[in-house]
């Protein structure tokens, strides 16, 4: 299936001079571009929410893009990086290479080849999150742990809910494209679907909530308040908004507010599958640390 989703890019680079024209002329190839002029605001706009590959200056002031990496790796360890400079030396690069960057470009960059390289590291990432999710299904936890970067992971962290969340799928209506998404969600997860006007009065039977999808026409009715409220009842589940509505602003504020993601309809299914793993696997690994971390001197 045709990807139809824009390739979400974080560029890391204090000189804006550079910067911006660059996310203008990716904007211009169908990217969703953004810039972070500081590895500190990049690690907190990562936070929340990853995106899906990052073009990185290996010198800048502050924390250095080496340094930037360093930490980028330690926290999302799959996450595609493509090194960018104009007066990088042999040794950043090298050392760049061995913490596993996806590529290197000098500047001046040649846009048709980055725009391949970008395109290449996405697919790439896309491919062994779907080839982790196989392996997870097949029983194959080592195989997907290494894919998915969490090799570091001790084996009692995995679990078949690694690869079968418990999602909640919250329905504003009953749309013919609304049904055959939920009918989607519901073959291939453990699915309990409730009208949006319902869910602060329902409380699930055996069964814990991995993920919130929040199918809405109107991102309005969910305020940092609702957001809050819903994760609370649910235990902090990873949240994924879809919509057939689009608004930058209102997207943005959303995400800030704890969203994982915000997906535009039509839906891409393979693009959907990759994030419902990416945030279950998330509140899992998340919710079993803090579980091993409590029970670790008892």
């Amino acid at each position: 299936m045709p990807l139809s989703k824009k390739i979400q890019v974080l560029i890391i680079d204090d000189e804006i001079d550079f910067a911006e024209p660059l996310a203008t002329r990716l904007k211009m190839r169908h990217f969703n571009a953004v810039i972070a002029p500081s590895g500190e605001q990049a690690l907190e706009m990562v936070q929340h929410r990853p995106p899906d590959v990052i073009l990185l200056d290996l010198r800048m002031p502050g924390i250095s893009g080496l340094e930037t990496l360093r930490r980028l790796r330690s926290q999302y360890p799959v996450l595609p990086v493509i090194a960018i400079s104009g007066h990088q030396t042999q040794k950043d690069e090298k050392e760049a290479r061995k913490l596993g960057i996806f590529e290197c470009f000098e500047k001046p960059i040649d846009m048709e080849e980055l725009v391949d390289t970008l395109k290449q590291a996405y697919h790439n990432r896309l491919e062994d999150n779907m080839m982790a999710i196989t392996f997870a299904e097949a029983g194959d936890f080592h195989g997907a742990r290494e894919l998915m970067g969490y090799e570091s992971y001790p084996e009692e962290i995995l679990s078949p809910s690694y690869s079968k969340p418990s999602i909640l799928y919250i329905k504003e209506s009953k749309s013919s494209e609304n049904e055959e998404l939920i009918q989607f969600v519901k073959n291939k997860y453990r699915t309990v679907t409730i009208d949006e006007e319902k869910v602060f009065n329902f409380t699930p039977s055996n069964i814990n909530i991995d993920v919130v999808i929040i199918d809405t026409e109107n991102i309005l009715n969910w305020d940092k308040a609702k957001i809050n409220n819903l994760k609370i009842k649910f235990n902090h589940p990873e949240i994924i908004v879809v919509s057939s509505q689009f608004d930058f602003n209102k997207t943005t504020k959303l995400i800030k507010n704890n969203v994982l993601d915000y997906i535009t309809k039509p839906i891409d299914y393979d693009y959907l599958v990759l994030r419902i793993h990416d945030a279950s696997t998330k509140s899992y690994l998340e919710s079993r640390k803090k579980y091993l971390d409590k029970h670790a001197d008892m």
